[in-house]
């Protein structure tokens, strides 16, 4: 006569622990890659929207520094003929030929959200960033004061541009704190008469 020996398995019991165990597991897993989407996806929108910025104030600052250029001393480049707060109007002779070719005009447009340029009053405004939460010039003058707003475009010797930006997209809400960045120019060709 044989014994029957009994079988050797996982119970019903055992088996729903760990099915609920596996799918708890499961659970964490996508969790953690849920976040860690959600952190790289807005960090890499805050380090495209920086590299935005720091691109739009190099080619702010480079005219800027170019502002009033007249190498032939027969243009009637004015520097910057028009400034306040969001805006800022320039000229100068890049070629040294008694033309203003370049006459460049950088608006901030709040309702846009975009820094925005019109070249030689040819066409419409084009977007040099967007993005952009706010956007303030702040003048220097010969006297030594600051304002936004000048009297006197002539006695302008530097600009100091604020650009501060804000990340969009699904996370924006999330991760709403503005990225600002400065940049302050000497104006060298201005008040050199």
């Amino acid at each position: 006569m044989t014994v029957l020996r009994p079988r050797q398995g996982f119970t019903l019991v055992e088996l729903l622990v760990a099915m609920v165990a596996g799918i708890l597991l499961l659970g964490a897993m996508y969790v953690l890659f849920r976040s860690s989407s959600e952190i790289f996806t807005s960090q890499e929108q805050i380090v495209h929207l920086r590299q935005d910025i720091r691109a739009s104030l190099a080619l702010v600052t480079r005219h800027l520094r170019m502002a009033g250029l007249d190498p032939s001393r027969n243009a009637s480049c004015a520097g910057i003929t028009r400034a306040n707060a969001t805006s800022l109007h320039l000229q100068y002779d890049q070629e040294g030929d008694g033309m203003c070719e370049n006459d460049l005009d950088f608006k901030y447009v709040a309702a846009e959200g975009a820094l925005k340029v019109q070249l030689s009053d040819a066409g419409g405004y084009q977007p040099v960033v967007y993005d952009i939460a706010s956007c303030e010039f702040v003048y220097g003058m010969s006297n030594g004061t600051l304002t936004t707003s000048p009297w006197d475009t002539d006695d302008i010797r530097m600009v100091s541009i604020q650009l501060c930006g804000r990340i969009s997209g699904p996370y924006a809400q999330k991760y709403d704190a503005p990225r600002c960045l400065n940049a302050t120019v000497r104006c060298r060709n201005l008040g050199l008469e």
